[in-house]
C-alpha cells in the first residue's frame, strides 16, 4: 500500500526537489491517515492510573474494528509479568460472535472474585473493574483486541495501575548517646507508603513550647542530626511522615544529661585512690620509723645520770 508513496520519496530526495519533498510526504501522511481510519484501533485514554488501595480502579479500553460488523470479536485484558522471564498473565477474555449474537467470559482464577469486565461491543468499550486493589496491583496493563480479517491497525495498547498506600505509623529512634557534647541523630521511618513518603521533624522544649531546631541540625530523608548538644537540646519531637493521601506521626522525648562513667573507668578511678592511699600511708609509716629511730640514738649518746 505504501511502496509507491516510499518510491516517491526515494526519487524526490535523489533528486534534491524541494516541492517534491513536500507533496511526497503530504501523500505518505494521507496514507497513513486513510489506512489507521480503515484498520483496528485500540486506545487507553491515559498512560497512568492511581487508586487507593481497598478501592475499585477502572482502566477503560476503547476499541473502533475496520468493520461495522464482525462474526467474531476477542478482548483479552492482560497483567505484565513481573519477571521479564515470565509471561503476561491473563485476568479476562470476552468472546464474542456475531451469530447468534453470543458472548462468553473467561476470568483467571486468580482474578475470578475480584475482575469484572464491562463492555459494550456496540459502542466499543470494554473496561476492567479490579475491586479491593492491593499494592501486587501495581503493575502494567494490556487491552488486546483480536477480530478475524482485521489485523493492520493498531490491536492492543497499555497503561500502568499505580496503588496508593497512606503512610504506615513511622518508627522513632535515638541513635548515639544523649550526653553533653555529643552528636546524635533522631531517626524516623515508615514501613509503607506510595507515594514514598516525606519526613519533617518538629521540636517543642520541657515546657511545651514549640521551637526551631537548633542552628547546626540538619533534617534529612527522616534522620535529624543534631550536633555537641547540651540540655537546650532536651525536649519533645514529633516526625510527621506524609505522602498525598494522608500523614502519620510519631514522638520520643530526649534529655541530654551528663556523660556516665562506665565499670571500668569507675574502677580504675578506684584502684588509681587506694593506690595513692597505700604509697601515703607507707611514706607515713617509714617517716614514723625514721622518727624512732633517730630518737633512740639521741638517747644513746646523752645517757642520764
Amino acid at each position: 500500500m505504501y511502496v509507491p508513496v516510499f518510491v516517491w520519496l526515494f526519487f524526490s530526495i535523489v533528486k534534491c526537489n524541494p516541492t517534491t519533498m513536500a507533496n511526497g510526504l503530504t501523500v505518505y501522511l494521507l496514507y497513513v491517515v486513510i489506512s489507521q481510519t480503515l484498520a483496528l484501533t485500540v486506545d487507553i485514554p491515559a498512560l497512568k492510573y492511581e487508586v487507593v488501595r481497598g478501592d475499585s480502579a477502572i482502566l477503560p479500553c476503547n476499541f473502533k474494528p475496520q468493520n461495522a460488523v464482525n462474526n467474531l470479536i476477542i478482548i483479552s485484558w492482560m497483567a505484565e509479568a513481573a519477571s521479564k522471564s515470565d509471561s503476561d498473565l491473563i485476568i479476562t477474555t470476552l468472546y464474542y460472535n456475531k451469530p447468534p449474537g453470543i458472548s462468553s467470559l473467561d476470568t483467571s482464577d486468580e482474578y475470578k472474585d475480584r475482575a469484572t469486565l464491562n463492555y459494550s461491543i456496540l459502542q466499543g468499550t470494554a473496561n476492567l473493574v479490579l475491586n479491593s486493589v492491593i499494592p501486587m496491583d501495581t503493575r502494567v496493563y494490556k487491552c488486546k483486541v483480536q477480530i478475524p480479517g482485521d489485523t493492520t491497525g493498531k490491536q492492543m495498547d497499555s497503561t500502568k495501575l499505580l496503588v496508593l498506600m497512606a503512610p504506615s505509623i513511622p518508627k522513632c529512634a535515638i541513635q548515639g548517646k544523649a550526653e553533653f557534647y555529643q552528636n546524635i541523630s533522631l531517626s524516623c521511618y515508615s514501613d509503607e507508603g506510595t507515594p514514598t513518603p516525606t519526613y519533617k521533624w518538629t521540636s517543642f522544649d520541657n515546657a511545651n513550647k514549640p521551637r526551631p531546631n537548633p542552628p547546626k541540625s540538619t533534617d534529612v530523608n527522616g534522620v535529624l542530626s543534631l550536633y555537641n548538644i547540651s540540655t537546650d537540646n532536651s525536649g519533645y519531637f514529633i516526625c510527621t511522615s506524609t505522602n498525598k493521601i494522608r500523614s502519620n506521626s510519631c514522638n520520643l522525648t530526649l534529655t541530654v544529661t551528663a556523660p556516665s562513667m562506665n565499670v571500668a573507668s569507675t574502677a580504675g578511678i578506684i584502684g588509681g585512690v587506694v593506690a595513692v592511699l597505700l604509697i601515703l600511708l607507707f611514706v607515713v609509716y617509714c617517716y614514723d620509723c625514721r622518727r624512732k629511730q633517730q630518737k633512740q640514738e639521741k638517747h644513746e649518746e646523752c645517757p642520764m645520770g
